[in-house]
Order: C-alpha cells, then sequence, then structure tokens
C-alpha cells in the first residue's frame, strides 16, 4: 500500500510536471501568434489556429490548476502527519 501511494506520488509530480511546461510552450505559441509578421504570411489560416492554440490553452490550464491543487492538497496532508 505504502509502494502505491509512491509511485501515485511520482505519477503526480511527473504530470504536473509535464502539464506545466506544455501550458507554459502553449502561451509562448499564443504570444508568437499575436506578432503580426506572421499573421500576415498565415491569411485567415492564422485566425483559426490561433482561436484553436487558444483553445488547447485554456483546457491545458484547466488541467495544469488541477493537478497543481491535487498535489498541494497531498503535500498539505503529508506535513499534517508529521
Amino acid at each position: 500500500m505504502k509502494q502505491l501511494k509512491l509511485i501515485t506520488r511520482i505519477l503526480l509530480i511527473i504530470l504536473v510536471i509535464l502539464s506545466s511546461l506544455s501550458f507554459l510552450a502553449m502561451i509562448s505559441v499564443c504570444i508568437a501568434m499575436m506578432v503580426p509578421y506572421w499573421g500576415r504570411t498565415m491569411g485567415n489560416e492564422a485566425s483559426g489556429f490561433f482561436n484553436v492554440a487558444l483553445m488547447f490553452t485554456f483546457f491545458i490550464g484547466i488541467v495544469t490548476f488541477i493537478l497543481w491543487s491535487i498535489f498541494l492538497k497531498q503535500r498539505k496532508q503529508k506535513n499534517d502527519t508529521k
């Protein structure tokens, strides 16, 4: 049972890190898409790509927030038991 908790905690930490990095990457993609030169070179397709990037950023942000809240809740419970 203790080993399962450890594996779950390690998996949660890995998911939190990956989710946070992908969230930051999507934010940087959205900022890069706001550059006027990129929009002019892509034409009408740019707005569709930008909308999809914003939507992915929103959903990844929700997942990141949920994972961070679970991680911090587990950390608080671990500190309370000590």
